[in-house]
């Protein structure tokens, strides 16, 4: 039970102290009944002194002079034997002196001694100012770590802190957010991954605790996934991924955390991350004291990484590169002539990648003439797969997990895929092991479901969702380019897209997150600050809404437009809206 102070251990502490005081006021009473004089009150006197004197020290967060066994030594309160009927304060050494007065007079006012109702008295506001007595402020210091305070992520920050009621009211809200398929229920995933998730439910079989780098049927299922033969990798050499090559995450995001985790130190490690990139990179590197290193992707060359740059990023603290694509917010799918570069810089430096691969797969082809390589969909390739056709000897971790390429951000689940021919990173095998022991692994009814999941749902089914998200991105990618002062990015993947901002030809916006911040307001469409990802002077909208959404949604951003072109500006005035 709290007490009013709202301090239960501080009060407790008190009393506890206190007791051996207390003890010694109640050995005192007991011998009042025959005291007839002075010496019997000099007695009791020394009788308080000595159990203060027995007293334990106060603990720490009691030793402040506001606590009432402090403020009682040092006559703050009074004292529990000086009080009267009345409850008026009298002075112990005076009340000796008057039963010694009368005592010589021969007129002793009472043979009981000292009043000992008063005495009870006392001693009852004695413990209730020590139960009742506040907790002073400064007694407190509860310190908060500074791990905690340097996390961020803006994506969240710009997101969870939105103000509805910014937004126009005659408009209803669209958000082109967050990357979240299922936002707008257009989108669900394939049958046979619900059944097989409803079933697992039913059986009973799947309630207790996996183990922490998860079940080896479900580890088992990922690695059978992401093996492939000879002939599926372009005739080049085959990879067979073993259960022990996998570890279950929960999420994409936990198993890049996990990553980070087991291959890079606090206040000694740098990691290379893609500028622009997801900005999780960076919110995990600031949590775990690591340094963040961004290496350039060039947007005149289709977000391609700036090797160059990328190789003077490296020192002897650097443990790893990160490696997105598709990429997001990019859109962007590499070459195999490309990555091929990027394993060569890899193996020059002997530094493994991280290859956050979460939208395996996910391309699509775009408009345009048949000569235009843009066309058609793009040949991606799984880095690990053109690192085993190169026969090259980096080590590879591929996170992948269901949220994005089955439509299931909220089933979390998600796995890191090890690709270590030659055991160069056995260490960090152990490392993600004992970093996994920091969860409970993850879900053990998605797990127990996962290998039905794989092997249910067909690769026509990826194949028609990733066309159906080509043609929505676009519907976007056209209306956006009728715009004069907004240049958006070419998409070749993933489920975003990156929207360059002239804002030269636009009045009244500084940056790209005014601009946001004013298309909320006006337009009721919420997009996000191309600054949340190392991309300032964009924006960044993801087109996995429904198309008569999406084509409303253009509508609005290109009008909001219109009407802060400086051509729009009509004697220093803007036309009326």
């Amino acid at each position: 039970m709290k007490t009013k102070s709202g301090s239960e251990p501080s009060a407790r502490a008190s009393r506890a102290a206190a007791a051996p005081l207390l003890g010694g006021i109640d050995e005192a009473m007991s011998r009042m009944g025959s005291m007839q004089n002075s010496a019997s009150l000099r007695s009791l006197s020394g009788s308080v002194a000595a159990a203060g004197a027995r007293a334990k020290p106060l603990a720490p967060a009691a030793r402040v002079q506001d606590q009432p066994l402090a403020r009682l030594q040092a006559g703050a309160l009074p004292d529990p034997l000086a009080a009267s009927d009345d409850a008026q304060s009298t002075d112990v050494s005076s009340l000796t002196e008057s039963s010694h007065d009368e005592r010589e007079r021969g007129r002793m006012a009472s043979p009981k001694g000292p009043d000992v109702d008063a005495v009870r008295k006392g001693y009852k506001r004695l413990r209730d100012a020590e139960a009742e007595a506040p907790v002073p402020h400064h007694a407190w210091k509860v310190r908060v770590s500074q791990s905690s305070l340097r996390t961020r992520n803006p994506i969240r920050e710009v997101v969870d802190q939105i103000d509805l009621s910014q937004a126009n009211p005659s408009k209803p809200v669209i958000s082109l957010s967050l990357g979240d398929p299922t936002a707008h229920g257009n989108l669900q995933t394939h049958p046979n991954a619900t059944r097989a998730l409803i079933e697992t439910i039913q059986s009973g079989r799947a309630n207790g605790y996996p183990p922490m780098v998860g079940l080896p049927c479900a580890r088992a299922a990922v690695a059978k996934a992401h093996s492939f033969s000879a002939e599926e990798n372009c005739n080049k050499k085959p990879f067979v991924f073993d259960a022990r090559d996998v570890v279950m995450a929960n999420g994409c995001s936990h198993a890049l955390q996990m990553c980070f985790q087991a291959l890079a130190d606090a206040d000694c490690s740098n990691i290379l991350i893609p500028e622009p990139g997801f900005s999780l990179y960076q919110t995990l590197c600031d949590n775990l004291g690591i340094e963040a290193r961004g290496y350039r992707l060039d947007p005149l060359n289709d977000w391609e990484i700036d090797l160059e740059q990328l190789k003077s990023m490296i020192d002897e603290n650097t443990v790893a590169i990160v490696y997105n694509s598709p990429g997001n917010p990019t859109g962007c799918v590499y070459s195999d002539s490309h990555v091929r570069e990027l394993l060569a810089v890899c193996e020059q430096f002997q530094l493994p990648v991280i290859a956050d691969e979460i939208y395996f797969n996910f391309c699509f082809s775009f408009g345009g003439s048949d000569d235009d390589e843009r066309a058609h969909t793009p040949a991606w390739r799984s880095i690990a797969k053109l690192n085993a056709a190169l026969n090259c000897p980096v080590p590879i971790f591929c996170l992948g997990g269901l949220s994005k390429r089955f439509l299931t951000p909220g089933w979390c689940l998600g796995w890191i895929l090890i690709q270590d021919p030659h055991d160069y990173a056995s260490q960090v095998r152990v490392g993600l092991e004992k970093v996994a022991s920091l969860i409970v692994g993850p879900s053990s009814i998605v797990q127990t479901a996962l290998p039905r999941i794989l092997a249910e749902v067909p690769e026509s089914w990826h194949a028609a969702t990733a066309r159906q998200i080509g043609e929505h991105a676009q519907v976007c990618f056209d209306a956006l380019q009728a715009a004069p002062a907004l240049h958006p990015c070419r998409p070749r993947g993933g489920m975003f897209m990156l929207v360059g901002i002239d804002f030269a030809r636009l009045r009244g916006i500084a940056d790209d997150l005014e601009f946001c911040e004013a298309l909320f307001k006006e337009e009721s469409v919420l997009v996000l600050p191309g600054e949340c990802f190392q991309a300032p002077g964009y924006l960044r909208l993801t087109y996995t809404a429904p198309v008569a959404t999406l084509k409303e949604a253009m509508s609005r951003i290109t009008s909001f437009v219109a009407r802060r072109e400086i051509s729009a500006t009509l004697n220093g005035k803007s036309e009326p809206q």
